[in-house]
């Protein structure tokens, strides 16, 4: 198993880190009302992804600008979240019934396995996670991180 740390402010962004080492990093350009960018960046501060999250009722929608993957599409809703990639592979996020006071915040799964877990530090003034990943499945940390780095570098609990 590899772990991974991954931490940040409300509204400005996250690092990935593991064992002190960045591996990714998230900055999210607000635009409101419009649609707010978020672009994620390796540790030699170049462009990975860059992607626009629309709010919508009870999901969220991310429109992919620019991209070195092979995303085809990234969603989420209240209790699921999905990476299609083009060549058909698909990993799916799903949320606990009480991820605001129990972890695991998230499991991941690949073909109905799970294959990782998101755990976060319910109080505190900055978001804190930990990502554990099954070593058989690490050729997917970029696209794993891409949707935990979208889906919670925008995070707002006003």
């Amino acid at each position: 198993m590899r772990e991974f740390k991954i931490k940040g402010g409300f509204h400005s962004g996250l690092k990935v880190q593991e064992n002190n080492d960045l591996i990714l990093l998230s900055e999210v350009d607000k635009n409101w009302p419009k649609s707010d960018l978020i672009n994620i960046y390796d540790r030699q501060k170049k462009l990975v992804v860059s992607i626009k999250h629309i709010s919508r009722l009870f999901k969220n929608e991310f429109q992919i600008v620019d991209q070195n993957l092979d995303i085809k599409f990234i969603n989420q809703s209240a209790r699921n979240g999905t990476v299609e990639l083009i060549n058909g592979t698909v990993l799916k996020f799903r949320y606990s019934l009480t991820k605001l006071i129990t972890n695991p915040y998230l499991k991941i799964f690949y073909s109905d396995k799970e294959i990782g877990i998101l755990n976060n530090k319910k109080i505190g003034l900055e978001l804190n996670y930990n990502l554990t990943i099954d070593n058989e499945y690490i050729s997917y940390l970029n696209y794993i991180l891409t949707y935990i780095l979208v889906t919670e570098s925008n995070k707002d609990y006003d």
